[in-house]
């Protein structure tokens, strides 16, 4: 629900990791560089937790360049968010799937 919202509210951003694409993907740049073998680690895992709108919003700007992309408009996407996580107020414990990802590259 707020990765929608948070879309509706980039929709005229321009996307990558930066708004202005500023850099290739990371993968290309350690192609590049001194540490051109590139692995890629995943884990996915089952996880309990107690939700909270802070935890929702927060785990959204995680992301590092969606305050950037936001700009001026983070107000008005957490208004909207907030409003439509009103209901997590009266959600107990729950079950999450949960993917870390990291990215290493060697000489």
């Amino acid at each position: 629900m707020t990765r929608e919202i948070l879309e509706r509210h980039l929709v005229n951003v321009p996307p990558g990791p930066h708004p202005n694409s500023r850099h290739d993907p990371f993968e290309e740049i350690l192609r590049r560089s001194s540490f051109p073998r590139i692995e890629k680690i995943e884990r996915i895992y089952e996880t309990r937790m107690r939700p909270t709108i802070e935890s929702i919003l927060g785990y959204e700007y995680t992301i590092s360049y969606v305050l950037t992309r936001l700009g001026a408009n983070s107000w008005a996407f957490e208004r909207e968010a907030r409003a439509a996580l009103s209901w997590v107020k009266s959600v107990g414990e729950v079950s999450v799937i949960r993917r870390d990802e990291a990215l290493i590259g060697r000489r």
